[in-house]
């Protein structure tokens, strides 16, 4: 058998090249990926206290807040809800109220829903991908929401 002969150059090349592809492989396994905040569309309430006679309206907003826990999601809301009673006083502002977050996962297919009182964030264990939220109330409401990226 003959023998093969590299010149130093190659063999340099030929050593280098694993090395570098470790150290850039260990130097990114350290990184996490920043975790994004996504302003959703508000939910607008409507409110009727008393029967009828107390009244409020107002936003849910929403934000969306993906990247801390791989394949979640942490959906906050705050109420700015404000109103009149039956005798012109202004009702409290930022009344809590009950949400319900309706989500689809539109790359694997998983679909779910969860709930809470607007003071409390909602975590959604969706998976990867892009997903589509529906925010609704359960008092008379026009739904928010949006769509975020869950990585």
């Amino acid at each position: 058998m003959g023998s093969i002969v590299f010149s130093r150059k190659v063999v340099t090349r030929l050593v280098a090249a694993p090395l570098v592809v470790g150290a850039l492989t260990l130097g990114s396994a350290g990184t996490a990926s920043a975790a994004t905040t996504t302003e959703l569309r508000p939910v607008q309430a409507f409110l009727f206290f008393q029967h009828g006679i107390s009244f409020g309206s107002g936003p849910v907003e929403a934000t969306a807040t993906a990247g801390a826990e791989a394949g979640k999601v942490t959906v906050t809301t705050s109420s700015k809800i404000s109103g009149a009673g039956d005798m012109g006083s202004s009702a409290a502002s930022g009344v809590t109220v009950p949400v319900t977050v309706v989500w689809t996962n539109i790359d694997n297919g998983r679909a779910g829903s969860a709930g809470g009182p607007s003071t409390e964030p909602i975590t959604l264990d969706t998976g990867a991908g892009r997903v589509d939220l529906a925010i609704t109330t359960d008092t008379p409401n026009l739904p928010g929401g949006g769509r975020v990226v869950v990585e």
